[in-house]
């Protein structure tokens, strides 16, 4: 009968060890192609159906609705590295000077903390006032880093103020999870799309898939906030 060898200092030849290393790369190798043609397949059935649009309907149902109010309340959408605002920021900002024009708020509050150094709704009134908005209709809350921290800390500020009403602006995804925020934190407001473009008819495989992407990120977030009994 053959016995195995218990000596530790036999070496495995280089042969074999060479092999065994062939192998992991290998399996490595079909690993990796079999995820980016599955991510390939994702990306052109959402790219080329309605499945992003389908799929982003529901978050669709709460409808921009305009009223007299104390106060506007802008939440902020990010900025880039190079601290400029990205283009949610912007459309917000924008939507909110617009409301202030028509006469709905004699004021904005921008609301969204740090983030690359700076504060994003810092740059947002500093855009609101280029576009003609006085200093003292600008109100600022700087330390929130989420919806959930943005709606607590601007009812707070709205309080010491003696502010009561206020209208609601954010990009139409990201509308139904801070209405539902806000009302958590105590306080029903008169929600505003930043932009109306319908998202029903975006057809392109490009618009599709950041609509995918935005939808599903939504829909974790209100799974997060309804674990967390923030909504």
């Amino acid at each position: 009968m053959a016995v195995l060898s218990q000596n530790p200092s036999v070496q495995i030849p280089a042969a074999a060890d060479e092999a065994v290393g062939r192998r992991v790369v290998g399996r490595a190798r079909r690993a990796a192609v079999a995820l980016l043609a599955l991510i390939g397949a994702l990306s052109l059935t959402v790219g080329s159906t309605p499945l992003a649009n389908l799929l982003a309907a529901p978050l669709l149902t709460v409808r921009s609705a305009p009223a007299k109010a104390d106060v506007a309340i802008i939440l902020a959408g990010g900025r880039y590295l190079d601290g400029s605002l990205n283009e949610a920021s912007i459309e917000r900002t924008v939507a909110g000077v617009r409301l202030y024009y028509q006469g709905f708020v004699p004021r904005l509050l921008f609301t969204g903390g740090p983030c690359c150094g700076g504060s994003a709704s810092a740059l947002m009134a500093k855009l609101a006032m280029e576009l003609g908005v006085p200093r003292e209709a600008i109100l600022l809350e700087e330390q929130s880093t989420r919806t959930h921290d943005s709606a607590v800390y601007s009812v707070a500020l709205l309080r010491r103020r003696g502010l009561r009403s206020a209208i609601l602006v954010t990009s139409p995804l990201h509308l139904l999870r801070a209405r539902l925020a806000f009302a958590a934190a105590g306080l029903t407001v008169h929600p505003v799309r930043s932009s109306e473009t319908d998202l029903a008819l975006v057809s392109s495989l490009s618009e599709r898939i950041i609509l995918f992407e935005d939808a599903i990120h939504e829909y974790l977030g209100l799974a997060f906030y309804r674990l967390g009994r923030w909504i």
